[in-house]
């Protein structure tokens, strides 16, 4: 499993983050030291979010100055309801000095339409 995380490095140095797959976040959510990041709002996030997701409201304002106060050296994986704001966030958090920033790629609905559980917070 740490091996698909190496296959999908990236730097902030190009303002650039990468997207992978639900089931390639699924395989790596419970085995490595990563930050999961949901980006929805809170009517979104009421109705379930991934096990283990730090919730943060990409539309509130302060977003990117709550967000730097994660380690912005560990892999922080971002999702949204389809991944327009979490691929805008990603964005952010690189230009922000975040070293490894993954997009979940089809955000919350590819998430449940793969079978995958969801919690309450």
């Amino acid at each position: 499993m740490v091996a698909i995380a190496g296959m999908f490095s990236c730097t902030a140095q190009n303002n650039s983050f990468v997207n992978v797959s639900v089931e390639q976040f699924n395989g790596l959510k419970e085995t490595a030291s990563i930050t999961i990041l949901d980006v929805r709002t809170p009517e979104e996030t009421g109705q379930g979010i991934v096990k283990g997701a730090q919730i943060m409201n990409f539309y509130e304002e302060g977003f990117i100055e709550r967000a730097s106060a994660l380690d912005k050296n560990e892999p922080i994986y971002v999702y949204c309801h389809v991944g327009g704001r979490s691929s805008k966030a990603c964005k952010d958090l690189a230009k922000a000095g975040f070293t490894k920033v993954y997009n979940i790629d089809g955000g919350i609905v590819a998430w449940k339409e793969a079978g995958y559980e969801l919690v309450k917070e």
